[in-house]
């Protein structure tokens, strides 16, 4: 449900991933909810850096967050394609 285009329910599945404890996830808890609050989600775009280099995230915690990244983020760029495809 990560990628659904409500972000309270995205924000819900966060909640319940958040009690799991999981330690690939709890580090990077609050990034993940600023890519789901639209508020905040422009400013984490610039200030999380997601690449190898940046040394942000722990290579071990890639193959687990970076999908889960796509999953959130999917949504959003998809309502901002069909709102620049009706004009």
């Amino acid at each position: 449900f990560l990628d659904d285009t409500d972000s309270d329910i995205q924000m819900g599945v966060m909640d319940i991933l958040a009690n799991w404890k999981d330690e690939e996830l709890l580090p990077y808890d609050v990034h993940l909810r600023n890519l789901i609050n639209v508020k905040v989600l422009r400013e984490e775009l610039t200030a999380w850096k997601l690449s190898k280099e940046s040394h942000s995230i722990e290579e071990s915690h890639r193959e687990y967050l970076i999908p889960m990244v796509i999953r959130i983020l999917m949504p959003k760029v998809r309502k901002i394609k069909a709102l620049t495809s009706r004009k």
